[in-house]
């Protein structure tokens, strides 16, 4: 079955959209709002990784696009955990009416939501009564304090009603991506690429969800052999690695693994030619 979303013309005479949004602005927007990952609740599980390909981007114009609507417009969140995206007002003009079926795809799709604290923040800006309810009911029912309301204080202590069991295994997902950025980052110190800055900090924090930190390790090996001691050097040989389904150091390893004739060939897929 087809899924359409619809974008209402005033779109293109919002005073934000006018006054603020770039022509990438514009597009970033649209495409967030009408991807294939989308939902009727506004809120969706999308990666960087997806978005780029997608839109024809690349990783850091994503990444500059996902900061700029995060902190400068307000319009979006996004948790790195679960990939989980939230388009804060969608839900003002996306719903005009209730009835059972919107309530019961409503309730299917909330059933889906790992950040439980998405849900009141989608919550506010629904202007029909009985999908509002059926959010408030559904996030009564998962948060680990069933007494407190969906109002004001809800929307500013989602912390404390975030369920304890998603929230430690968030904190140790993270504190376990930074110790593998930590080891990456003392690699290539020890390895002539300097002091490493904030910039290359954050982009391999987004590599390491996205690859093996050991493969991740093999491709800077690869730049320092060939004497290119830059990141996107290394994310275009992670690139080219997982465009031949080379997404783990074992795979990459097999694959050196080839007949005579073929070395060459590896030698400059290796090198990212």
């Amino acid at each position: 079955m087809s899924t359409f979303r619809m974008v209402h013309t005033d779109f293109w005479r919002d005073p934000i959209v006018v006054e603020e949004f770039t022509p990438e602005d514009k597009l970033f927007f649209l495409y967030l709002l009408t991807n294939p990952a989308t939902t009727q609740i506004g809120i969706y599980r999308i990666t960087r990784k997806q978005m780029a390909y997608e839109l024809g981007y690349s990783p850091e114009t994503i990444n500059s696009l996902l900061r700029r609507f995060i902190e400068q417009h307000k319009m979006i969140e996004y948790n790195e955990a679960n990939r989980e995206l939230l388009i804060i007002k969608w839900g003002k003009n996306s719903y005009k009416k209730g009835g059972k079926p919107v309530i019961d795809l409503v309730t299917k799709e909330l059933a889906e939501v790992k950040t439980i604290e998405f849900i009141p923040k989608a919550a506010r800006y629904i202007p029909v009564e009985g999908v509002r309810q059926a959010f408030e009911n559904y996030y009564n029912r998962v948060k680990p304090h069933s007494e407190a309301n969906l109002d004001e204080s809800c929307h500013e202590s989602l912390d404390e009603s975030y369920p304890k069991k998603k929230k430690k295994e968030e904190e140790k997902e993270v504190e376990e991506e930074q110790e593998m950025v930590s080891s990456l980052i003392k690699f290539m110190e020890q390895n002539g690429y300097g002091l490493v800055t904030p910039y290359v900090i954050e982009e391999l924090q987004y590599l390491v969800t996205d690859y093996e930190p050991a493969l991740i390790e093999q491709a800077i090996k690869i730049g320092i052999e060939n004497n290119v001691r830059k990141l996107n050097y290394v994310k275009k040989v992670l690139s080219n690695w997982e465009t031949e389904g080379i997404t783990s150091l074992a795979a990459y390893q097999a694959k050196k693994q080839v007949k005579p004739q073929e070395a060459n060939n590896f030698l400059s897929f290796v090198n990212g030619g």
